[in-house]
């Protein structure tokens, strides 16, 4: 696998052959098991002079690798580097079409005692969608209602990514394209949240994402879109609670409590 040669490459010899891929899974249990062993108060990301004033979190929910993403030139290492130095508590790998293995997620996070989480950006017949929770292997392009299928089994989770990417190239009038109508698409009703800060968009088509959330009184998350790795934090989410782990990640999901955030504007971080 090609994420599976990129985190060889930066650790070594720590991540043992024995260890090599994810087996797919039809389901995954109610809650899945912490995603590593280190413990909790290890788990720290560098600060920024912009403290925190909440008890929650900040976390990038949509960012790319190389080479697992095709299109990506971010190395894992650099991303995390970056993330660190800009104090995100962690960040979503969601390559296309690809989940990284446990196995080798653990091995980067003892390496570099940083926070990474796993998630999917599935192609489907409506769009791109992040998938959180969902193990099995998707490697081919699949209807959105056979997916929703797949994640309720796990209890897992679904954002539509950048719901409305290239919809308004002409302009929202030209093509009499309002939020009542966009709120009509049938993907709303097989989708969790909203992306509505999204980092490879342009600004109005975020802000007709938030209207269309708005007037469906849906979730809302921000996620980079990262490809480069100076794009990391750009957009993220904000929780209310801590996450840890891969299962602290799905409970806050489902719970609804968090929102979208543009962390890097907000801090003053270049």
């Amino acid at each position: 696998h090609a994420a599976r040669e990129a985190v060889l490459h930066v650790i070594g010899e720590k991540v043992e052959t024995a260890q090599h891929g994810s087996s797919p899974a039809e389901e995954k249990p109610e809650k899945p098991s912490k995603a590593v062993e280190v413990p909790k108060e290890e788990i720290r990301t560098t600060p920024t002079k912009a403290k925190q004033r909440f008890s929650g979190c900040i976390i990038d929910l949509h960012v790319h690798t190389t080479p697992a993403s095709p299109c990506s030139s971010a190395p894992i290492d650099g991303l995390i580097a970056e993330a660190k130095r800009i104090g995100l508590h962690a960040f979503c790998l969601t390559d296309h079409d690809y989940t990284w293995s446990k196995a080798d997620v653990e091995a980067l996070m003892e390496q570099y005692n940083y926070l990474l989480l796993r998630g999917n950006e599935v192609t489907t017949d409506q769009g791109h969608m992040l998938v959180f929770g969902l193990e099995k292997k998707i490697d081919r392009l699949i209807r959105l209602e056979e997916l929703r299928e797949e994640v309720n089994r796990v209890k897992g989770f679904i954002i539509v990514a950048h719901p409305f990417r290239g919809f308004l190239t002409f302009g929202v009038g030209q093509l009499g394209l309002t939020p009542d109508k966009a709120k009509e698409r049938a993907l709303f009703k097989r989708v969790d949240a909203i992306e509505v800060l999204n980092g490879k968009v342009t600004k109005k088509e975020n802000a007709f994402a938030r209207e269309v959330a708005q007037s469906l009184g849906m979730p809302t998350t921000g996620g980079s879109d990262a490809h480069e790795v100076d794009e990391i934090g750009q957009f993220a989410t904000r929780f209310e609670s801590l996450i840890r782990d891969e299962k602290d990640l799905l409970e806050a999901l489902h719970d609804g409590a968090f929102s979208p955030v543009a962390y890097k504007e907000e801090r003053g971080i270049k």
